[in-house]
């Protein structure tokens, strides 16, 4: 959904009408784990970094798969935030705890493939135009 994304933002998500949630997929070994979690916890400072981080792992997947804590503290400073705060998240589990949960709820759903766009029940796959999904939001507003 990374195209039309910031057009539904501005036209739904801004204006209280749809709430964007992620579900990550773990499939891509402990790097992707960590990359979540460390999105998750920086989200925790600030909720628009989960966004800020979401978009920059995806545009460096090469890279971000092979991090460690240390890289995501860097990232995490250079977004604005404590990086001790992000060492004690990661340190914790929560994180890890939160995108296990959601990967294991999402397996369950039988959801594999991505992206998997669910809105209120209609399951959408792979990419989609902004039209496409205007047309189901529209079909489900009161």
């Amino acid at each position: 959904m990374r195209g039309p994304e910031k057009q539904i933002t501005a036209d739904y998500v801004t204006t209280g009408q749809v709430r964007l949630m992620f579900s990550p997929i773990l499939d891509h070994g402990p790097g992707g784990l960590l990359a979540t979690a460390a999105a998750d916890g920086m989200g925790k400072q600030d909720p628009a970094a989960f966004w800020t981080a979401h978009d920059t792992f995806f545009e460096n997947q090469g890279q971000i798969f092979r991090a460690d804590e240390g890289d995501y503290g860097d990232l995490a400073e250079q977004f604005g935030l404590d990086r001790d705060a992000l060492a004690a998240c990661l340190a914790n589990g929560d994180g890890h705890a939160w995108a296990t949960e959601k990967d294991s709820a999402r397996r369950q759903a039988e959801i594999y493939l991505r992206p998997t766009i669910d809105i209120n029940g209609i399951r959408l796959f792979g990419a989609q135009s902004y039209e496409t999904y205007r047309e189901v939001i529209e079909s489900l507003l009161p």
